[in-house]
């Protein structure tokens, strides 16, 4: 870095062959596609313009009109910057590509990105060969790999993350012990996950379509949106869903663990709520809360409108986050609701609110008859836990 008067200049050229030179590279190709987005954003509007970066793989999404101008504004950055393009590589107004290893097609009506069927049917076969294995051994070799082929898969289908976790965490147990082999047994949460993926794999075309994206993947400016509200204690589940002009809310008493039906089988103790037991509470209470929002406003909403969960606990709003959780009984949760986060996963938000200012789901949880305290306008509407799977 050179200091001039009051700026400070940063020298961005890459130091190749510096024992950090990958870890710099990802840096510095972040940065220049983070600026590059920035000079997209003036030149026409945000949603028009769309790139997508891998380490040193880069592509752009333009509009026709006016291709070429807008082309020469991005590239034109990389060299400033110190990077340099390998022009031989480089493809210009394709509407079909590949793009590290996704098939881009803008032929289509419906711009997508989706796994080529290729690929699924070799994962496919990985898949069974592992089930197949099963009860005599799979070298956890073999584990970490179909590991790291799914979490590629799920790039395209964030939903799957709760059906990759335990084999990760099957991997992970085996390397610490030292195992070459490990048995799954058919009602292993590892076995069960694989089971899941063969079926899905399995049902043909149908199956396959579920690894696509449909662009635009962000909601339009503008966009209208559905708002939840969830909060949970050890005495009940509430919340509130609203869109547009609408408020519904949702209040489920736990006068008892048995109220929870099969999933009192997740907490620390059958016939008690303890403490322990919130984050798991408030993972049902938002699910919950996306189930109602839906069923609530299915008809009114569109592809394009966006989803967003408020809730005051951090756990919660991590594996809602993410779809995925290290822990299992969480993670089942997720499971049991894959095909209601499937229709929203890419509109999706959740935010953390301070409990004081979770104000309406506190005072759902709060009163005997929220009714009486909440607007006259807001619509109580039944609701029912996720179906244990």
């Amino acid at each position: 870095n050179v200091l001039v008067g009051d700026k400070c200049y940063e020298d961005l050229a890459m130091p190749f062959g510096a024992p950090s030179s990958c870890w710099n590279y990802c840096r510095l190709s972040s940065k220049a596609h983070r600026v590059q987005h920035r000079i997209a954003e003036l030149a026409s509007p945000a949603s028009v313009i769309r790139g997508l970066i891998y380490i040193d793989d880069a592509a752009w999404f333009l509009p026709a009109e006016g291709f070429f101008d807008a082309l020469v504004c991005l590239l034109i950055v990389l060299p400033l910057m110190g990077l340099k393009i390998a022009w031989a590589k480089c493809r210009y107004g394709t509407r079909v590509m590949k793009f590290i290893g996704f098939l881009v097609d803008f032929q289509r009506k419906d711009a997508i990105i989706r796994v080529p069927e290729g690929k699924l049917d070799k994962i496919l076969q990985a898949l069974r060969h592992i089930a197949s294995r099963s009860p005599q051994g799979v070298p956890v070799k073999e584990i970490e790999s179909i590991c790291g082929r799914l979490n590629w898969v799920s790039m395209t289908c964030h939903f799957t993350g709760c059906f990759i976790a335990p084999l990760y965490s099957l991997t992970k147990t085996g390397k610490a012990k030292n195992l070459r082999t490990v048995k799954l047994s058919p009602s292993s949460e590892a076995m069960r996950a694989i089971s899941w993926w063969i079926d899905v794999l399995s049902t043909g075309k149908a199956g396959k379509e579920y690894f696509r994206l449909v662009l635009p993947l962000t909601p339009r400016l503008g966009t209208d949106n559905v708002r939840i509200g969830t909060d949970a204690s050890l005495t009940g589940l509430r919340g509130w869903a609203s869109y547009r002009d609408t408020t519904v809310w949702f209040k489920i008493d736990l006068p008892a663990p048995h109220a929870l039906n099969e999933w009192r089988q997740l907490l620390v103790c059958a016939h008690e709520l303890q403490s322990d037991d919130v984050v798991l509470l408030e993972t049902l209470a938002g699910v919950i809360g996306l189930d109602t929002a839906l069923v609530a406003f299915e008809h009114n909403i569109s592809e394009r409108t966006s989803v967003t969960l408020f809730t005051d606990n951090t756990g919660t709003r991590h594996v809602l986050t993410k779809f995925k959780s290290r822990t299992p009984r969480i993670n089942k949760v997720l499971q049991a609701v894959a095909g209601r986060l499937a229709k929203i996963c890419y509109r999706w938000g959740v935010e953390y609110v301070a409990s004081k200012e979770n104000v309406a789901a506190d005072l759902i949880s709060r009163h005997g008859s929220p009714e009486r305290v909440l607007p006259p306008e807001w619509i109580r509407v039944g609701c029912r836990l996720p179906t244990f799977a």
